[in-house]
């Protein structure tokens, strides 16, 4: 990935204090990245497939990161990263789960999926800051 292309982040959370709180945590870090946010599983899909209102480029960047939510209405994170991670045009975008769950059968589960990082909510800044540094060791540099 190109030190100076633009990375386009896909938040997928419910909840609008935690989609804050990251808004937040990402200007305080002069991270400029774009955001964009979707509140449910069927709605990541559609932006991701650009389907209904997310059919236009403009709408719907290909997303460089996704930050998923496990616990979504309509789709929750785990059927919408199985759909994601079976589809070949998708899977191989970087995907960060966010939840408040401390279960190991949780992470075991992610990873079985292979996602990227796994970050527990609430979201303080250690953690924050060591999912930037995941990125950046796999290539993904975020605009600083």
């Amino acid at each position: 990935m190109e030190i100076n292309k633009k990375v386009f982040i896909l938040i997928a959370d419910d909840d609008q204090d935690d989609i804050l709180m990251l808004s937040e945590l990402f200007e305080q870090h002069g991270l400029l990245n774009p955001l964009y946010i979707v509140s449910d599983g069927v709605e990541l899909l559609e932006f991701l497939e650009r389907r209904g209102k997310y059919e236009m480029v403009k709408v719907s960047p290909r997303p460089d990161l996704i930050l998923l939510d496990l616990t979504m209405p309509r789709i929750d994170g785990y059927a919408a990263l199985q759909k994601i991670k079976s589809n070949v045009l998708l899977r191989d975008i970087p995907i960060i789960i966010m939840t408040s769950s401390t279960s190991e059968t949780d992470i075991a589960k992610s990873r079985e999926y292979n996602v990227d990082g796994y970050l527990q909510k609430p979201i303080v800044y250690k953690s924050f800051i060591e999912v930037i540094e995941l990125l950046s060791d796999k290539g993904i540099y975020l605009n600083e």
